[in-house]
């Protein structure tokens, strides 16, 4: 703990919420690769000190190969809590001692499950970030910190349509889900209560696996009609294959969120999305495209891979036939229709200060489809995340000339 504490006297302090997210641990090697950061100090809950070790064990040997994990523990440190709690259930003397120590603040805990009841969102969602900013403002008021990152969502827009500015919040827009709502009012609160805060607000879209090698740690959104078009499962598209799908990888994300965190000019107080943004969005058409041709190359004569586009008024339809339906059939129709929403929204993401702030770096936004077979291959090679990934995983399935980046 001494050597600890010296450390943090020298540099930058970083305490990082969600570490065991998707984004999460993929900021710490990030965070650690800071040549001024001298500790990191993540919140984690577990029900003991013991769970709090195994759990940290575990979250270490999952950053490998990124990072060392026995370097690593020289300035990575584990807090056992939970955001929802007040001082996240430390004693008052642990949170003051938290709060002296700390320069800097990631908030990226979050709980992203789209049908959770409302008060559950609030909870974590606006809540937490409340208990965030309590520690904001004790470790201010200790004269060390220096920045807020907080990591929201680009679909606090709702169902905006058009172009999305980064300073745009509340735009007389409704929710499709209570994970969007619960985002946005958590950012009403911050511009309400914390404009004395050195804060600097997030906002990425469809976050999928890490662009080099397709790992992820969360199948969701994207990747359930993925899995399900794998399957055979889905058949029918309810939708113009013109609808525009922002999709940004994990890396990308994580990059550009420690660059203007920790290297950004005039930056305290911006809005910025980690958007594909107008120039670089997908279609879902183009998706469905790719992941049929890829899964039809992977399984010749599989016809059932083969995806039709049909009228939006099929979604009302789904709701009259699932009632009807059993088994696997039933859990594929009630989980596509959280998507039902977003299929007839014809909207873009502006990245002009998001791009302004990265200018001058190598971190961009690379193209969907120069990265998409990397996430598909991934995906097959785990099962969905329901295997270990292989020692030697498979080569990726060639595309055809015109496919390729």
């Amino acid at each position: 703990m001494e050597e600890k504490s010296r450390a943090a006297g020298a540099g930058k302090v970083v305490f990082l919420t969600g570490a065991t997210g998707h984004v999460g641990r993929n900021l710490i090697p990030r965070i650690l690769g800071e040549d001024d950061v001298s500790l990191l100090i993540v919140l984690v809950r577990a029900e003991s000190e013991r769970d709090l070790g195994d759990r940290f064990e575990k979250l270490l040997s999952s950053l490998a190969p990124d990072i060392d994990p026995e370097s690593a523990r020289l300035r990575l440190q584990a807090v056992r809590g939970d955001i929802t709690l007040d001082r996240f259930g430390l004693s008052r003397t642990e949170f003051q001692e938290l709060a002296s120590r700390v320069t800097h603040i990631i908030h990226a805990a979050a709980n992203v499950r789209f049908r959770q009841p409302l008060e559950e969102a609030r909870r974590i969602n606006v809540g937490g970030t409340r208990n965030v900013m309590a520690l904001a403002r004790l470790a201010r008021s200790a004269g060390r910190l220096e920045r807020i990152a907080h990591v929201s969502t680009a679909f606090v827009s709702g169902d905006r349509q058009g172009i999305i500015a980064e300073d745009d919040l509340g735009c007389g827009q409704g929710f499709s889900n209570t994970y969007e709502q619960s985002k946005y009012e958590a950012e009403v609160w911050l511009r309400q209560t914390g404009q004395d805060l050195p804060l600097v607000v997030f906002r990425p879209s469809i976050i999928v696996g890490d662009s080099k090698s397709g790992a992820t740690s969360a199948f969701n959104v994207l990747y359930i009609p993925l899995k399900y078009m794998a399957r055979g499962l889905v058949r029918f598209v309810p939708c113009s294959p013109a609808v525009p799908l922002d999709v940004v990888p994990v890396d990308y994300v994580c990059e550009a969120i420690c660059h203007i965190l920790f290297h950004g000019q005039d930056c305290l107080g911006q809005t910025y999305h980690l958007c594909a943004g107008r120039q670089k969005a997908t279609t879902i058409g183009e998706v469905t495209g790719l992941a049929s041709d890829y899964f039809r190359r992977l399984w010749p004569g599989k016809r059932s891979l083969r995806l039709r586009f049909i009228s939006v008024h099929w979604m009302a339809a789904a709701r009259l036939v699932e009632p009807c339906l059993r088994g696997t059939w039933k859990k594929v129709v009630r989980k596509m229709r959280a998507f039902f929403p977003h299929l007839k929204l014809i909207r873009f993401f502006d990245t002009a200060k998001t791009e302004a702030a990265l200018r001058g770096t190598r971190i961009t936004c690379p193209v969907f489809r120069g990265y998409f077979q990397v996430l598909l291959q991934y995906c097959v090679n785990t099962n969905w995340g329901e295997r270990d990934l292989e020692v030697a995983p498979a080569q990726l399935v060639p595309a055809p000339e015109s496919q390729r980046a």
